[in-house]
């Protein structure tokens, strides 16, 4: 991982998720640290011209990963915003491990947004 404010606690997550996040499209890469909090974000552009973005969130000091996927459509297509898939688990941080099935779960949302176009219309 190549980013500069990459928290310790959220690499071994996103190590796990790198072939799920490639295959989903999702190329644009940020990440900070501020007042404590881990911010990390993979986002990019869909097939269909959406535009998802998946966030974590890793707060120390309440042992807590905060994790979620976003579409956002474009106003051809309504111009609205649907939430894929949001966790809020307790983590303890590296070493510890990724809580099991969280990896699972946020493979499944980005396995979700392949191909996506042929399947859904947004209501």
């Amino acid at each position: 991982m190549d980013d500069v404010y990459l928290s310790d606690h959220l690499a071994p997550l996103l190590e796990q998720l790198a072939p799920a996040i490639r295959r989903a499209g999702l190329t644009r890469r940020r990440a900070n640290l501020s007042h404590g909090l881990a911010f990390v974000e993979r986002a990019g552009r869909l097939e269909d011209g959406s535009w998802a973005e998946l966030r974590f969130h890793y707060r120390p000091t309440e042992q807590r990963l905060l994790a979620g996927l976003a579409r956002y459509y474009p106003l051809a297509r309504g111009g609205h915003t649907r939430i894929v898939g949001a966790l809020d688990v307790p983590y303890g941080g590296a070493p510890e491990p990724v809580p099991t099935g969280v990896v699972e779960e946020i493979a499944g949302w980005l396995a979700g947004l392949v191909g996506a176009a042929e399947r859904e219309l947004p209501a």
